[in-house]
């Protein structure tokens, strides 16, 4: 089996980060659901009871839950846009695994396509890495010229990391 761990994150259980991405959806739904429960519940009370001043204080409830709750829904929103940006400028593994794990992408199955555009570019690296010649043929590639020790080092490295240290 090939995982998507072009991010080194293969030392994350799948069952982990599915864990962990479906508490940080869970909080982006039940936050505005609680936020119209409880601001129902607020201005219902003032309604019922009649008076003005439990309307407004109903309504000065309501708003303050709206903001924490909006502070919550946005600090999410914003952690992840942090991320994925910190992550398509660096190469670090931590970054692209946290990516990952926002977004609930780590442990996938790839399809076979996937798992080609993943042996394509460990071929290019490893070809850039061994100085040789890469070339492309359509889906097709090929390493010409290589430095063979370099090369196959490189290779049985990368492709060990894809394939989860199996």
């Amino acid at each position: 089996m090939i995982l998507d761990i072009t991010s080194h994150c293969t030392k994350i259980e799948p069952d982990i980060s599915t864990f962990i991405h479906n508490i940080i959806v869970l909080i982006k739904i039940a936050v505005p659901i609680a936020l119209v429960l409880f601001g129902m519940l607020d201005l219902g009370k003032g309604v019922i009871a009649g008076k003005e001043d439990e309307i407004k204080k109903g309504q000065q409830n309501f708003i303050k839950r709206l903001i924490a709750g909006a502070a919550v829904f946005f600090m999410i929103a914003l952690t992840q846009f942090v991320i994925d940006i910190v992550d398509k400028t660096s190469s670090g593994e931590i970054w692209n695994c946290a990516n990952l794990i926002m977004n609930g992408n780590t442990g996938k199955q790839l399809t076979s396509e996937e798992q080609s555009g993943i042996r394509n570019s460990v071929i290019e690296e490893c070809c850039k890495y061994a100085e040789g010649q890469f070339e492309k043929d359509g889906n097709d590639v090929s390493c010409k010229k290589p430095d063979k020790e370099k090369y196959n080092a490189c290779y049985e490295e990368r492709m060990e990391e894809v394939n989860g240290g199996e």
